[in-house]
């Protein structure tokens, strides 16, 4: 399996540690705090600095602030239109030829994907946020959406968490490291590649933190 890192606070990261922990082969994306206005056309063009590496973006509704309700922002955008979905598709097509590049989006129906920027793209890898500690319910649906995602793309990502707190502050992490080898046997049994885990300051900042990692890295090579 391959083992990717979403890292929301880079500035909170002790990465000499990380370094030291993290010994296997792995991957880690982090924001970029001053480079994340992309709502815009002349926001979207900021993309072009990063042509030629490993990019990750997120196709995910404005952030609304911190302590605000994670549900009611996903609800209240989920039937909006993207104002430059065309134009940032457009961008991400271009970028692909010297890039890779992973989308993010939600796991839901191809209308609300396409209306909101989510697509499928040659050349371009597909990631999905299945994030059980929000929606513990959705398990069952999470499982049917992905199943029915590999046998489109067998190389289809999947974001795992939360690990820990993201930028609202208030998200719902995993309260125990069995939930989190759960969610890792789940996907490993429908055939899963890849994973994001979110995030590593979360994970980082844990006590136990020498176990989480070991529990990972026994998954590297299936």
């Amino acid at each position: 399996m391959r083992i990717i890192f979403w890292c929301e606070f880079p500035e909170k990261v002790n990465w000499s540690e990380v370094k030291k922990l993290i010994n296997f082969n792995s991957e880690i994306y982090v924001a970029c705090k001053d480079k994340n206005s992309f709502l815009s056309l002349k926001g979207i063009d900021k993309l072009d600095q990063f042509n030629g590496e490993k990019i990750k973006i997120d196709i995910e509704p404005p952030f609304p602030g911190r302590n605000k309700n994670p549900y009611l922002f996903l609800l209240k955008y989920l039937f909006l239109r993207g104002k430059n979905n065309k134009y940032l598709r457009k961008k991400i097509i271009e970028l692909s030829k010297d890039s890779k590049i992973i989308v993010s989006g939600f796991p839901l129906p191809l209308f609300f994907r396409k209306r909101y920027g989510h697509f499928d793209c040659d050349g371009v890898e597909k990631s999905y946020i299945a994030y059980t500690t929000f929606f513990k319910s959705l398990k069952v649906y999470y499982s049917w959406f992905i199943k029915r995602e590999l046998k489109k793309d067998k190389e289809l990502i999947v974001g795992l968490g939360c690990v820990g707190k993201g930028i609202f502050g208030n998200e719902p992490v995993y309260g125990n490291l069995e939930e989190f080898k759960r969610d890792l046997e789940l996907v490993k049994k429908l055939g899963v590649k890849s994973v994001v885990i979110f995030d590593i300051s979360g994970l980082m900042d844990k006590e136990d933190r020498k176990d989480w990692i070991e529990v990972l890295e026994k998954y590297i090579g299936y």
